[in-house]
């Protein structure tokens, strides 16, 4: 506890708020991975919805499009393997490379 207090109003002024989950290594980055899950499975799911959509609102946006691009990629490996009904988070199975296009079954 003695570290995050020491550096508790460093951390504050870049972060605004700060949750103090423990002394367990392994509690701040268990946090940390519950957040951006929820994050990205909901992103994932917006994505679902429409991938080319996002590539398109930025590239008129002007914003870099790699990532939107390869979100869109992994949804269309996805579709292929015949993945489309089971949700996003069947793109494990694509990530793993454990999913076969369905012309290739």
């Amino acid at each position: 506890m003695k570290s995050y207090e020491r550096g508790a109003e460093t951390l504050r002024s870049l972060a605004g708020t700060l949750t103090h989950v423990g002394t367990d290594v392994g509690a701040a980055s268990a946090l940390d991975f519950a957040i951006l899950s929820y994050f990205f499975s909901g992103l994932m799911g917006f994505c679902a919805r429409s991938p080319d959509l996002i590539t398109r609102h930025a590239e008129e946006a002007g914003l870099d499009r790699q990532v939107p691009q390869a979100v869109a990629a992994l949804f269309e490996r996805g579709r292929a393997a015949g993945l489309g009904q089971e949700g996003p988070a069947a793109l494990v199975k694509v990530l793993r490379g454990s999913a076969v296009p369905a012309v290739q079954r």
